[in-house]
């Protein structure tokens, strides 16, 4: 009994030392500053007018951003659905007779 006991108190000392620096006020945001914060709001932006462009079939987005990333391989997400985008987008002539 003296052992459970002195065992779920080493146990709740470890959690509690292990979950204390989530809950410091001085954590570091969620939102993270720089480059990785501008890329997640172009790939929101950039998803937001893509999945509109495709009348908001989500299966036809990704396909259109697979496809281009196998154009373009190593290039971000959000520079994806922006070529996708102006791909939906684009004014072609009609063709000729």
């Amino acid at each position: 009994m003296i052992l459970t006991t002195l065992g779920l108190g080493l146990l709740g000392a470890a959690a509690l030392a292990l979950g204390a620096p989530l809950f410091r006020r001085d954590a570091r945001p969620a939102v993270t500053s720089g480059a990785t914060r501008r890329d997640g709001a172009q790939e929101v932006y950039w998803e937001a007018r893509l999945l509109a462009a495709c009348s908001g079939n989500r299966a036809a987005l990704e396909r259109r951003v697979n496809g281009k990333a196998r154009q373009f391989p190593g290039m971000k997400r959000w520079q994806l659905m922006r070529l996708a985008y102006l791909d939906v987008t684009a004014r072609r002539p009609a063709p000729t007779r």
